[in-house]
């Protein structure tokens, strides 16, 4: 693992997000989108630590349906999520990037900006 990969790893991520955006406004099938990203990104062999940016209510998911909740929202268990991918990101983009790579495990933090499709607004 390199610190190159990190960083593909997240300009995936930001896709990713976008492309389940696409296509909930083309009428697609945005939850089978979503779940696919959610596998791909998120590592279910061991509890999951996500937190997600506008969640308030349950501020932490730690499994497969709480993760997908955030993005795609429509879980009465998650009443607060209204879709965060569903907002329709034109892109996504990361700032100030720090990467600690340490034998197979790989922290990173940064700044990610989100452009809206709807405006041009990041």
């Amino acid at each position: 693992m390199t610190e190159k990969d990190i960083i593909i790893f997240q300009e995936q991520w930001g896709k990713g997000v976008v492309k389940i955006g696409e296509d909930f406004s083309s009428k697609k099938d945005y939850a089978k989108t979503a779940r696919e990203f959610v596998k791909n990104f998120y590592d279910f062999t061991k509890p999951l630590l996500f937190k997600p940016t506008l969640a308030s209510e349950t501020q932490f998911r730690t499994d497969f349906e709480s993760a997908l909740s955030y993005f795609i929202g429509n879980n009465e268990l998650y009443s607060e999520d209204k879709g965060f991918a569903l907002k329709c990101w034109n892109s996504i983009r990361f700032e100030e990037r720090n990467i600690i790579i340490l034998d197979n495990y790989a922290i990173a933090m940064g700044n990610y900006f989100f452009k809206s499709s709807n405006d041009d607004n990041e």
